[in-house]
């Protein structure tokens, strides 16, 4: 009958404390939130279907999609500007700064069928880049360390 109680008194505890936990907020809850929250600073085109992450606070980022099934990934901890474009169906856009702090300008066309751009890094070469893709079928990798 003991053991029957502390089973008891433990279910009880679990869930009036996990009830409780759900709620909590404190100061840091809106900056967390912020965090995680996808910020476009200008408004992104979709003309048909098409995916966007972003996740880049204080960035200013254009994305025009025109076709089906075009995607852009965008991971940063700097400022940039970003002005993308993407005619034609299934392209993909991919650019990650996860250590680099400096803002950066980005133009990229992406004009063709399944191309793939992707971005990893950043560094002084890569300040101010272009980038037109006008072909089908090819993927640009550029890695800066």
């Amino acid at each position: 009958m003991r053991n029957l109680t502390h089973i008891v008194l433990f279910f009880i505890m679990f869930f009036c404390f996990n009830a409780y936990s759900q709620s909590l907020t404190d100061e840091n809850s809106k900056l967390i939130t912020t965090y995680f929250q996808v910020q476009t600073n200008t408004p992104v085109n979709h003309s048909t279907t098409g995916k966007v992450y972003q996740k880049s606070i204080g960035s200013d980022v254009t994305i025009e999609q025109t076709g089906n099934y075009n995607d852009s990934y965008l991971i940063s901890n700097s400022k940039n500007k970003q002005v993308i474009k993407q005619i034609g169906d299934s392209n993909n856009y991919e650019y990650y700064t996860y250590y680099n702090s400096n803002p950066t300008e980005v133009n990229t066309l992406q004009y063709g069928d399944n191309n793939d751009i992707q971005i990893f890094g950043q560094n002084e070469l890569a300040k101010n880049i272009s980038i037109v893709q006008k072909t089908n079928n090819k993927t640009l990798i550029i890695k800066n360390y």
